[in-house]
């Protein structure tokens, strides 16, 4: 039988279950106390330890009188129920990489199969869009989800109606893993309608996972955390279809903060509005599931081709940080064209986020700037 977590752990997760209360607080109250005097302080004592705002040290006030008890029956039950839980920095626990705020616990039934894999992401991507996409859309989500997980890549989701269904699905199709990141507990898995997926997802040993108490009902406020978390797990992240105001756009500014490429199918109708947004934001864009493994993998080229617009590239980028679009202009060249070449170039090492969407040269300590001829090559491979 698997042996019950410290009275330390048991205490965070209790603190982690209380709305409005961080990890970046939970870390401030041990950072302060050692954990046999933070088991011993008062509700009250605790608030100020934390720095919680009324809002919070009122619900934390309202919480079991036993913080450890209530926190050791939420690990039993969802062991109970074939799940577990990974605290923070534990050696099971996802990489979370550059990560501002990552979650405390992550509660998880079934497999992170590739997802959290390294700080990079791993050998996982994201799949994300709109829940109402149009059929085209979706029957590209679904060709991304069977192609990604063909060649090995745990597809990552947030289990919702639309393009996250369809990518789920077609890593199913595959044979392939995939993980739905929810927007409510793992133990009521939401949407409702999507429970046929979520447990075919863990029949073939895929995982839902949350970082929300486990009987937690989805919430509109959820979404945008959920959505970091999606983008956390996985090394890029693919925007099928999103409008100006889709959840994906939150899922796709996360991982360009954390110098993770984003991938947008950018059809000029006006339901990919978002899409196209993103573009300017430091997004590359992509036509359909070839140019995406492309991207990822490298594909094959012929010798010296696109040589003389890697090396303008290189040169327009000696100097500040520029977006897509910037160097599209400066250089006269298509942007999905300057985006292609960028991928590339950032598999390679050769330029690097500086900032939220800005590519620089990477410095090259005792060498020059690279050259189109090595970076052809090495695109070739």
């Amino acid at each position: 039988m698997e042996a019950l977590p410290s009275a330390e752990k048991l205490l965070r997760l209790a603190l982690w279950l209380v709305r409005g209360i961080s990890s970046r607080a939970i870390e401030a109250l041990f950072s302060r106390h050692p954990p046999a005097e933070a088991l011993a302080l008062d509700r009250g004592a605790l608030a100020v330890a934390m720095g919680l705002r009324p809002a919070a040290a009122r619900l934390l006030a309202e919480a079991p009188e036993d913080l450890v008890a209530w926190a050791r029956a939420v690990v039993e039950e969802i062991r109970v129920r074939g799940g577990q839980v990974l605290w923070r920095n534990d050696p099971m626990a996802p990489d979370w990489g550059p990560l501002r705020d990552p979650p405390e616990v992550l509660f998880l039934r079934g497999s992170l199969g590739a997802a959290g894999g390294g700080r990079d992401g791993g050998r996982a991507v994201a799949v994300v869009g709109a829940r109402q996409a149009n059929p085209g859309a979706l029957r590209l989500a679904r060709r991304l989800g069977h192609a990604l997980a063909r060649r090995g890549h745990t597809v990552v989701s947030g289990g919702a109606f639309g393009v996250d269904a369809a990518a789920h699905r077609g890593a199913l199709d595959a044979g392939g893993k995939t993980v739905a990141v929810l927007g409510s507990g793992v133990l009521l898995p939401q949407p409702r309608r999507n429970r046929r997926l979520f447990a075919e997802i863990l029949e073939a040993n895929g995982g839902l996972a949350s970082e929300l108490p486990p009987r937690e009902a989805a919430r509109k406020e959820f979404f945008p955390r959920r959505n970091r978390l999606v983008a956390a797990l996985s090394r890029a992240v693919i925007v099928v279809q999103a409008s100006e105001t889709s959840g994906s756009l939150h899922t796709a500014r996360a991982a360009l903060e954390m110098g993770r490429p984003v991938y947008v199918v950018a059809a000029r109708d006006a339901s990919n509005a978002g899409g196209r947004r993103l573009l300017a934001e430091g997004a590359f864009a992509v036509e359909d599931e070839e140019d995406v493994l492309e991207a990822l993998e490298g594909g094959m080229r012929r010798p010296g081709e696109g040589r003389d617009e890697v090396q303008r590239l290189l040169d327009a980028l000696d100097g500040p940080p520029q977006t897509v679009g910037e160097l599209a202009f400066r250089l006269g060249m298509d942007p999905a064209r300057v985006a292609g070449h960028v991928a590339r170039l950032c598999r390679q090492g050769k330029v690097v986020f500086s900032g939220p969407g800005r590519i620089a040269l990477r410095q090259l300590t005792g060498s020059a700037a690279p050259r189109a001829e090595e970076a052809s090559a090495e695109g070739g491979r």
